[in-house]
C-alpha cells in the first residue's frame, strides 16, 4: 500500500476457494482487527468487510484455515503448494462498504 490505512475502511475481496476450504473459515486481519468469511462454494464470489482501524495499518492478512494440496482434489496433480484461496480482485475503499458500494463501481 502507498500509505497506511486508518479509520473506517471497506475491504472488497473477489476470490474462489479450493474444495477443502469450502465450509471452513477464512480469516482476514488488518492490524489487531480480525474478521472471517465462510465460503459455501468453490465458485468466484465477492466478499465485503467493514473495518474500523484505530491505528495505522499497512498489511492485510488472509489466512485460509483448511488449505490443501491440489492432489487432494485433482488426482495425479504434482503441485506441492498448499492452496486455499485464489484472488481475482482486492480493493480497499475509504468509508463504510454499504455507503461506498452504492456510489462506486467495484470490478465484478
Amino acid at each position: 500500500m502507498r500509505e497506511p490505512l486508518l479509520g473506517d475502511v471497506c475491504l472488497v475481496i473477489k476470490a474462489h476457494t479450493t474444495p477443502k476450504q469450502v465450509g471452513r473459515d477464512i480469516w482476514v486481519r488488518m492490524g489487531g482487527v480480525t474478521q472471517s468469511w465462510l465460503p459455501e462454494t468453490e465458485a468466484v464470489r465477492t466478499y465485503q468487510f467493514d473495518f474500523i482501524l484505530p491505528e495505522p495499518v499497512s498489511i492485510i492478512e488472509v489466512e485460509p484455515t483448511a488449505p490443501g494440496y491440489p492432489a487432494d482434489w485433482d488426482q495425479g496433480n504434482t503441485d506441492l503448494r498448499k492452496l486455499g484461496v485464489g484472488f481475482h480482485h482486492l480493493a480497499v475503499l475509504k468509508g463504510n462498504c454499504a455507503k461506498k458500494l452504492i456510489n462506486e463501481e467495484v470490478k465484478k
